[in-house]
């Protein structure tokens, strides 16, 4: 019911961050049950209009070219994704709308499906990121080159996470960034693994 509405409110809003969210949530529940006829209205081409300045909805449409053996749309949709400005992922403005609505007192396992579908929307759009990964080869002709070096640049310093950063630093290197530009990579990587490590070490 939730997904329904979500996907409702979305339809009728002009926000691209609802939009991803819906979209997102619809896609996750298609896994393991109905979707709600209110996702079938939904549409990445729908999102890339509302957030053309997004990088999210044209990693999604990259993503849906390829496995339609659509090469000149994949290519497009990879390029129009190398010029987004915004790789901030709508999944963490879930997360964090969720986590306000949930009322004091509730058990842990309550807090922790309250937070599921912000948690799955979070995930399900970081792994679009591989979209890059397939797009970057090693060898690379000149016009995607281009496109991988601006891709990997935007992925250094906008990853808010380490996964992301990594996935950063392995488009940088089949790009060819220069080793100066890796070595801040590396560093900021290696500082946010002992972040992670120490939170990790806490919640111990």
């Amino acid at each position: 019911a939730s997904t329904a509405q979500l996907a409702a409110a979305a339809q009728t809003g002009q926000q691209p961050t609802v939009y991803a969210w819906a979209l997102e949530a619809c896609g996750n529940l298609a896994v393991t049950g109905p979707v709600p006829d209110a996702c079938q209205a939904l549409s990445h081409q729908r999102w890339a209009e509302l957030g053309p300045n997004q990088v999210w909805p044209w990693l999604a449409m990259a993503s849906d070219a390829q496995r339609a053996g659509d090469l000149s749309g994949f290519e497009n949709a990879m390029h129009r994704a190398s010029l987004a400005s915004d790789w901030q992922n709508p999944g963490r403005e879930f997360q964090r709308q969720l986590l306000s609505q949930i009322p004091d007192g509730l058990s842990d396992a309550d807090r922790a499906g309250t937070l599921l579908p912000g948690i799955m929307v979070l995930s399900s759009l970081s792994g679009r990121l591989t979209a890059v990964i397939r797009y970057c080869p090693n060898q690379q002709d000149a016009n995607r080159h281009q496109n991988c070096v601006a891709l990997a640049e935007r992925m250094l310093d906008q990853a808010d996470n380490l996964l992301d950063l990594r996935l950063g630093l392995v488009v940088a290197k089949r790009s060819g960034l220069s080793e100066s530009r890796l070595a801040v990579a590396k560093m900021d990587s290696e500082a946010a693994d002992r972040v992670a490590r120490q939170g990790a070490a806490k919640a111990d």
